[in-house]
């Protein structure tokens, strides 16, 4: 699915051995989640993701968030924890 929207935000997200969330731009609806570095697991149904539950991904995957409470309820942590902290690009958009 292409998200049919404008860019409304930019975010780098610092992720390692504790869940963290989204921080959100007022009036973003949907999100591009690129992991930059190390890979980690990730939850949309609010839930804290572990080192060993969640969806896994690599390094140089895009996450697409097509739904508003997928975003907000985005959390993620590093999947290794051996590895240094991984890092997340967030490009945010709005509904046209």
């Amino acid at each position: 699915m292409t998200l049919t929207s404008q860019t409304k935000g930019f975010q780098k997200l610092a992720v390692s051995t504790s869940a963290v969330s989204l921080t959100i731009p007022a009036d973003a609806f949907t999100a591009y989640v690129q992991v930059e570095t190390d890979s980690i697991r990730y939850r949309t149904d609010g839930t804290a993701p572990t080192s060993t539950d969640g969806t896994l991904a690599y390094p140089g995957q895009v996450i697409e968030i097509t739904e508003y409470e997928q975003l907000k309820n985005f959390k993620a942590i590093q999947a290794d924890v051996a590895s240094g902290a991984g890092q997340l690009n967030i490009e945010y958009h709005y509904k046209q």
